[in-house]
């Protein structure tokens, strides 16, 4: 989003360009692309996409898209979007939590790239419709893989009938290895591990 100070700035240079004193291929070599603007009066009275990025829902990575208007919570929107990871379409749903401008998807795994397609038609509370379709890309964050045991101590009990609980994070598989200590060396190792 363009602030005041940028346009200020946008200002000056294309005044520079215009007057000779700083040539247009300059700024050409440092130009990245800019999203469009959308000025206060379109944000307030129409219905746009703001942003499509990756947010956090209830802890979990989830895309996120942001409107301009509060969205009309009795809405399918499921039926306006078509999200796809390499070429094929991914179950899941848009949930709104929260922050009734922005739709969540969480069914989406780390360090991968999604497309999301948005078709025209989904209303705002208002009653203002979106016009244009629209289509992002988003790579997710890869997640660092973690795991621990998830209680306190370093002891099983001999008669464990739960199970040992573990906690994974982006760990397709763990390979645990339990060894029986005589109970006179019980000691010694407590020792050893404190």
């Amino acid at each position: 989003m363009i602030t005041g100070i940028m346009r200020l700035m946008l200002f000056f240079c294309c005044l520079l360009v215009l007057s000779g004193i700083l040539p247009s291929a300059l700024l050409a070599a440092d130009a990245k692309p800019v999203q469009p603007a959308y000025t206060n009066e379109e944000l307030l009275t129409r219905m746009l996409v703001v942003d499509a990025s990756e947010q956090v829902l209830d802890a979990v990575p989830a895309l996120a898209v942001t409107f301009s208007q509060d969205l009309d919570p009795k809405a399918a929107f499921d039926s306006y979007f078509t999200v796809t990871q390499g070429g094929k379409a991914v179950k899941g749903g848009w949930v709104m939590a929260g922050n009734a401008r922005r739709l969540y998807f969480s069914a989406i795994e780390p360090d991968r790239e999604y497309r999301i397609q948005l078709r025209p038609g989904i209303s705002s509370r208002s009653g203002l419709q979106l016009k244009q379709s629209a289509d992002f890309t988003i790579k997710t964050r890869s997640i660092t893989p973690v795991y621990d045991f998830a209680t306190r101590g370093s002891v099983l009990p001999v008669r464990l009938t739960g199970g040992l609980p573990v906690r994974v994070i982006n760990v397709p598989e763990l390979d645990v290895e339990f060894l029986r200590v005589k109970p006179e060396q019980l000691q010694q190792v407590l020792k050893t591990l404190s």
